[in-house]
C-alpha cells in the first residue's frame, strides 16, 4: 500500500509546474498558476469557468499534459 501512495505522490509532483519556470519561458502568470492547478485535476474536460482566459487556458493545458502522462505511466505499467 505504501508503494501505491509514493507512486501517487511522485506522479502528481512530476507533471505539476513552477510557476516561476513558466513565467521565465514567457508565460503570464495567470496560465502559470492555471497550469498549476489543472496538472493534479488530468480532466481537460473539466475546465473551470472563473478566472481569466489565460488561467483556463493554461488549466487546460496543465490537465492535458497530466492526462497524457499518467496514460503512458499506465501503458508501461501494463506493459506489451
Amino acid at each position: 500500500m505504501i508503494q501505491w501512495r509514493w507512486a501517487l505522490v511522485l506522479l502528481l509532483w512530476g507533471c505539476s509546474s513552477d510557476w516561476a519556470a513558466l513565467e521565465a519561458r514567457g508565460y503570464s502568470r495567470d496560465y502559470a498558476r492555471g497550469y498549476d492547478e489543472g496538472c493534479p485535476v488530468a480532466d481537460p474536460e473539466a475546465v473551470p469557468t472563473r478566472g481569466t482566459p489565460d488561467y483556463r487556458l493554461g488549466w487546460e493545458d496543465g490537465a492535458r499534459a497530466c492526462e497524457a502522462e499518467q496514460t503512458h505511466e499506465r501503458r508501461e505499467r501494463q506493459g506489451p
